[in-house]
């Protein structure tokens, strides 16, 4: 009977230690390291090759010219251009305002009046010269000089010239004060304010009329100190500076623009930032010429973005600013299929762009895919939906 009961176990226990010795001896699969799979990316090519660098800056339309009128003389205001108002124009040497004249015509005439009579008494002292002449040559006396002089009576003819003199001189200012009467603008300008209106009587510290200059209006661009030295900037009124390209695309549309030149470089910086501040000066800003009857006009004030031409550089590679990395660095794709980070060495940084001066050479295939973790030597594989397709920096 116990043979019977332990037969069952020792079977059982001889089969598991069966199972168990071939599970422990079989052959065990040798395992393989997951192969890791390249990172799809999209490249460029570089091109290495002359470049014109572009500065933008921004700047406001100021008035090259800009002065308040006050008149020169007191009066009444009779007569009033009706281009008066605000933003009116007016050419060099057009009527602006009209004073009360009467007084001044008065004046005029009563001077008249008194250089008449001075020269009248000029005359009859010339013929009381000739007579006290003829008496001294009769009389034969001999006298010194002095009483020579009283006896042909040179003081008085001394006199009456004076007295012509200031007679002519006080009408000329007399017709002086009448010509102020009239206002006229002294160059091509623009109405900004005014002050007065018919009737207003006016002095000499009345504010009239403030114009604004319309042939010339100048931005006053603040650039960063380090890239003057790509600039133009003009050390006499002939040398030319710059060409600037000036947009308000918010305004006139991102295809319009307005063309000027680099004139000055101010001798202060700019207070906020210690910029640099250039004055571009814009020719004919309201497009009064018809040549420039299409151009987006410029209005004094407007807040411009302004693209400056600066020196040409012989072997730089343009590149978007999102391609560039940490601490100057810039990913290609080697020739093995993968990654290269390779400093580089910035010559100049645009607001999108930067300029490439050491580092890349032209046939270099830029990575612009982002990567999330980047390492040396990673392998990599091209996208090839969009093989060899152009990605185009901003500005291009």
């Amino acid at each position: 009977m116990v043979l019977k009961a332990v037969l069952p176990v020792l079977i059982l226990a001889l089969a598991g230690g069966i199972a168990f010795s071939i599970v422990k001896t079989a052959p065990q699969p040798e395992r393989h390291p997951k192969p890791r799979q390249p990172r799809l990316v999209e490249t460029i090519e570089i091109d290495v090759t002359k470049q014109i660098l572009t500065i933008e800056a921004w700047g406001q339309v100021q008035p090259v010219h800009q002065i308040t009128l006050r008149s020169q003389v007191n009066g009444k205001i009779i007569a009033v251009n009706p281009e008066l108002v605000p933003g009116g124009r007016f050419s060099s040497q057009e009527t602006i305002l009209r004073l009360e004249p009467a007084d001044y015509v008065l004046a005029v005439r009563q001077r008249q009046s008194d250089l008449a009579k001075a020269r009248v008494a000029l005359l009859l002292e010339e013929g009381n010269q000739v007579v006290a002449k003829q008496e001294f040559d009769l009389l034969g006396a001999t006298i010194n000089e002095q009483e020579k002089s009283l006896v042909l009576r040179l003081p008085q003819l001394s006199a009456m010239k004076a007295d012509v003199d200031a007679a002519a001189a006080a009408l000329q200012s007399a017709k002086l004060a009448l010509a102020r009467t009239v206002i006229k603008a002294p160059f091509e300008a623009t109405v900004v304010r005014y002050q007065v209106d018919l009737g207003t009587y006016v002095t000499t510290t009345s504010d009239l009329v403030t114009i604004a200059g319309t042939k010339e209006y100048w931005v006053e661009l603040a650039v960063p100190m380090a890239q003057l030295r790509w600039i133009t900037i003009p050390r006499t009124p002939d040398e030319p500076g710059s060409s600037v390209k000036l947009f308000q695309e918010n305004v006139w549309g991102k295809e319009k623009f307005r063309t000027g030149r680099v004139v000055r470089l101010l001798t202060d910086l700019e207070p906020n930032g210690r910029m640099a501040r250039l004055l571009v000066a814009i020719h004919d800003p309201l497009n009064l010429e018809e040549q420039h009857a299409r151009l987006p006009r410029v209005l004094l004030g407007s807040y411009l973005r302004a693209e400056i031409q600066g020196q040409e550089l012989a072997r730089l590679a343009k590149v978007d600013r999102r391609w560039i990395h940490d601490q100057d660095t810039v990913w290609l794709m080697n020739t093995d299929n993968t990654l290269a980070i390779r400093q580089v060495t910035i010559a100049y940084r645009g607001q999108h762009e930067v300029f490439i001066s050491e580092g890349l050479e032209t046939g270099d295939r830029l990575v612009v895919t982002d990567i999330s973790a980047p390492t040396d030597g990673m392998p990599i594989r091209l996208n090839d939906s969009r093989f060899d397709t152009p990605v185009t920096p901003h500005g291009t």
